[in-house]
């Protein structure tokens, strides 16, 4: 009997034993990992028992967000195209001399070769017809011829100058005259010229001043209201037409010549006139 209490304590101080060791391993050994979090699962952050939960930063919240965020990409830098050569810049030749701009023939053509003056003068002389135009001048005298003698300067020039004698000759008929009389005028002008070609062919028109001085000759009587002589003052205005070849010079033109007061005839008489004319001289 004693054994068999004997047997039947030590078989449970065995398994005492047996589950005092288990319950040691149990307390010594350390508690499984934490179970990893799913992808993109939010992970709480365990608190020990006890502690005081503190309510998170707001700035700190802001800051870990803002650092978790994707970083924004580098900025793309457009390309810049290069640059355009500047522009060529055109050099404007300087001005040409006066003489240059002026002149309108250097002498190159055949036809108007170089001419010592280099100016170019003229000396030409001619004839024409010459009239009034008042009509009782006209009926009192008849269409008369004129002649003139010229010199000219600057044929070869844009602006050229004139310097000219000037004469008429007409038969003129009155109550009192002598019928063989006839009424003569001599005079002497300045005009300015302006050319507009160059070249052979040379139109231009042309203006200036003058006087001149009219006579009654081949009278032996004048008992008529007309007067024996006069000096007017005339402005003579008018265009021709020159032609210039190897030295030669051909000028044709038309002329009108108002004056400034008149008493041959009388007071009320004008005696402003016309004039179409042919000359011919020589370029030197």
């Amino acid at each position: 009997m004693i054994i068999r209490k004997t047997g039947t304590v030590a078989a449970l101080a065995t398994l005492v034993s047996l589950a005092g060791v288990a319950g040691a391993q149990e307390e010594t050994a350390p508690p499984p990992p934490p179970d990893e979090p799913a992808e993109g699962e939010k992970v709480e952050e365990q608190k020990p028992e006890g502690q005081k939960v503190e309510p998170e930063d707001p700035c700190t919240e802001l800051e870990r967000r803002l650092h978790s965020k994707t970083p924004p990409p580098p900025p793309v830098m457009a390309e810049v195209p290069p640059a355009s050569p500047p522009p060529a810049v055109e050099t404007t030749p300087p001005p040409a001399p006066i003489r240059e701009a002026l002149i309108v023939y250097d002498g190159d053509d055949e036809g108007r070769p170089e001419i010592a003056s280099r100016i170019g003068i003229g000396l030409t002389a001619g004839g024409g017809v010459n009239d009034f135009t008042d009509d009782d001048v006209q009926a009192a005298t008849q269409i008369g011829g004129a002649w003139d003698v010229r010199l000219t300067f600057g044929t070869r020039f844009v602006i050229a100058g004139e310097l000219g004698y000037v004469g008429t000759a007409r038969d003129i008929t009155a109550l009192g005259l002598d019928s063989g009389a006839v009424l003569t005028s001599h005079g002497a002008e300045a005009v300015a010229r302006l050319n507009f070609l160059s070249g052979i062919v040379q139109p231009y028109i042309f203006g200036g001043a003058g006087f001149t001085h009219y006579r009654i000759a081949n009278s032996d009587f004048n008992t008529s209201a007309v007067e024996n002589d006069d000096n007017l003052a005339h402005f003579p205005v008018g265009g021709g037409l020159g032609f210039r070849y190897s030295g030669f010079m051909l000028d044709g033109r038309g002329t009108f010549r108002p004056v400034a007061e008149e008493s041959l005839f009388g007071e009320d008489q004008k005696m402003h006139t016309w004039e179409a004319k042919l000359s011919g001289g020589f370029e030197f």
